[in-house]
């Protein structure tokens, strides 16, 4: 088996070395300049990368005091809301429970007044645009 392996990494190294020659030579001189760069390029920021990300995590590994388990836990909290002055109400599900708000059977559902839109013409002249009648299905 150990004799297997060794042949096909020889195989695969040579596959690869006449391939790079193969390719190499037709290449531009400028394509193999540049290629060349990139590669001392990374060769050089290859061991400044593996330094400070060596001093990054040995200084995080400093300063933890304590686990994140022993952290305290905060205290729930409620949010209480008064009852609905518009005529309408949230969600029941939004109040605490000793704060829910019973609509009392005479009240009614009432909208919210209307929205007015304006139209400004190219003159400057602004007039109000008037909403149409809404169309019911029934």
């Amino acid at each position: 088996m150990e004799r297997l392996t060794r042949a096909f990494s020889v195989a695969v190294v040579l596959f690869f070395v006449v391939l790079g020659i193969v390719v190499g030579s037709r290449m531009d001189q400028n394509t193999i300049a540049l290629l060349g760069g990139v590669v001392i390029g990374l060769l050089v920021a290859t061991p400044f990368a593996t330094v400070i990300t060596f001093i990054a995590v040995r200084s995080r590994v400093k300063h933890v005091e304590s686990p994140a388990w022993a952290a305290p836990m905060p205290n729930p909290q409620y949010m209480i809301m008064p009852p609905a002055q518009h005529g309408y109400s949230l969600p029941n599900t939004m109040m605490a429970p000793t704060a829910m708000h019973t609509p009392h059977p005479n009240e009614g559902f009432t909208l919210p007044p209307r929205r007015k839109f304006y139209l400004i013409g190219e003159s400057g002249d602004v007039s109000e645009i008037e909403p149409e009648p809404s169309r019911s299905s029934s």
